[in-house]
C-alpha cells in the first residue's frame, strides 16, 4: 500500500478488509444473506417510524435541516419525508433509528443505526438500485462486526479502556458508504483511516448521566462515516493501513486488541449472527422482559396480582429504579424495573412506554418498585 512509517510488522489487515468489502457482489450473496439484509433494513426503518412521537425525533429533524442549510437534496428523512443531503439524512435517520433502542442486538452495539441510514442515503443520492443497496448493507455489517470485535474482546472487560460503542460505530457507516460510492480498494482503505480520525473519544458520559444524547451518537457516526468516504473519494495522500498501525485506532480502546478478528471468517457472513430486538429497550434488558412477558401471557398473570418479581442474577447497571419517576429515555430504556412494569401494563410495545406521562406514571412506578435483584 506504499511506504511504511512505523515499525508495526508486516500485517495487512486493512488491505484485506478493504479488498473483501470491495468484492461483495449481489450475484454471489447467498439468498439467506440477502433476506437478512432486507429484514434488517425493514426493521430499522420500522422502529424509526415508531419513534415519530418522541420529542427528540422532531428535534433531530430540525438539527438535520440546519446542518443541511434548509431543505433540499436527494436523500429522505424517514419521519417527515424532508429531502436532504446524504449526510444530513444519515444524521437524522441514524438518530431516530436508535431512538427507541429497538433496532438490532449484537455483542458490540447496534450497527443497524449506522449501516441502514447511511446505505439508504447514498443509494438515494446516486439513484442506485436495490441490488447495489443490499451490497452496501452487507459490506457495512460485515466490516463493522469485525472491526468492533477486534477492539472489544468477548467476555473480557479487564483490558477495556471504556465502553467504546461510539468509537467503532462509525465503521458501519463508512464501510457502507465506501462500497456504494464504488471506491477502489486503496480509497476504501483510506476511508477507514479517515473514519479513525473522525471517530468519537471513548466515553461513558452518556451512561454516567443517562442522557438522551446517547441517541445522537448514532446519528453523528452515520454522518461522519459518509464524510470519511466522501473525502477518500475526492482524494487524499497516504493514510492507509490504519488497522495495522499501533495506536492508530485499536490501542486507544483496549490494551489487548484482537486484530485477527479483522479478517476472521471472511468466508462466512457474520450478519446472520446479529439478532433483532423484540422490545424497545437496551439489549441487556431484553431477556428479563421476554421472560416476564411470556409468563404473564401464558399464565394470565395480571399486574395487580404480582407481589414481587426477582431477577436472579440481576443484570449489572440495569436495576436502577427511582420512586419519583424517570427523567430521560435512556434512563428508562436501561432499567429492568421500568421496562418490565411497562410491558406488564401495556403488552404492545411502542413510543408510549417512554412518554413524559409514563416516565412518572404512579401505576408504572408502583409496579416497577416490585422488581428486585
Amino acid at each position: 500500500m506504499g511506504r511504511k512509517y512505523f515499525d508495526g510488522g508486516d500485517t495487512n489487515y486493512t488491505a484485506q478488509l478493504s479488498e473483501y468489502a470491495g468484492g461483495i457482489s449481489y450475484n454471489k450473496l447467498p439468498p439467506e444473506v440477502v433476506q437478512r439484509a432486507k429484514l434488517m433494513a425493514l426493521h430499522t426503518i420500522g422502529v424509526s417510524l415508531a419513534a415519530a412521537d418522541v420529542a427528540l425525533s422532531e428535534r433531530a429533524t430540525k438539527v438535520a435541516t440546519r446542518i443541511n442549510g434548509g431543505s433540499g437534496g436527494a436523500s429522505t428523512a424517514w419521519l417527515g419525508g424532508e429531502k436532504l443531503s446524504a449526510t444530513s439524512a444519515a444524521f437524522v435517520n441514524g438518530t431516530v433509528a436508535d431512538m427507541l433502542d429497538w433496532e438490532d442486538c449484537s455483542w458490540t452495539g447496534h450497527p443497524s443505526a449506522g449501516v441502514i441510514p447511511s446505505a439508504f442515503a447514498i443509494a438515494e443520492e446516486l439513484a442506485l438500485d436495490g441490488r447495489r443497496l443490499v451490497e452496501g448493507i452487507v459490506a457495512g455489517f460485515e466490516v463493522y462486526i469485525r472491526v468492533a470485535m477486534s477492539v472489544q474482546p468477548p467476555r473480557d472487560f479487564n483490558h477495556n479502556k471504556g465502553w467504546g460503542l461510539s468509537s467503532w460505530q462509525i465503521f458501519a457507516s463508512a464501510a457502507a458508504a465506501a462500497k456504494l460510492l464504488g471506491l477502489n480498494n486503496y480509497k476504501t482503505n483510506q476511508a477507514y483511516g479517515l473514519a479513525m480520525l473522525y471517530t468519537s473519544l471513548t466515553s461513558n458520559l452518556t451512561q454516567a448521566t443517562m442522557s438522551d444524547a446517547y441517541h445522537y451518537e448514532q446519528g453523528q457516526n452515520a454522518l461522519s462515516g459518509i464524510l470519511a468516504a466522501y473525502n477518500a473519494e475526492e482524494g487524499i495522500q497516504n493514510l492507509t493501513d490504519g488497522f495495522d498501525i499501533p495506536y492508530a485506532f485499536a490501542e486507544h480502546l483496549t490494551s489487548d486488541p484482537q486484530r485477527a478478528w479483522l479478517t476472521r471468517s471472511l468466508d462466512e457472513y457474520l450478519l446472520l449472527k446479529i439478532l433483532i430486538k423484540h422490545w424497545p429497550a437496551n439489549m441487556w434488558v431484553q431477556t428479563p422482559t421476554e421472560i416476564v412477558a411470556d409468563l404473564a401471557r401464558e399464565h394470565s398473570i395480571s399486574p395487580e396480582s404480582i407481589a414481587s418479581i426477582v431477577i436472579d442474577p440481576p443484570t449489572q447497571f440495569r436495576m436502577h429504579f427511582y420512586p419519583e419517576g424517570f427523567t430521560s429515555l435512556m434512563e428508562a430504556q436501561f432499567s429492568n424495573p421500568f421496562v418490565i412494569a411497562s410491558v406488564l401494563l401495556d403488552p404492545v410495545p411502542g413510543s408510549g412506554w417512554y412518554s413524559k406521562e409514563n416516565l412518572s406514571s404512579p401505576k408504572v412506578l408502583e409496579l416497577a418498585a416490585k422488581v428486585k435483584p
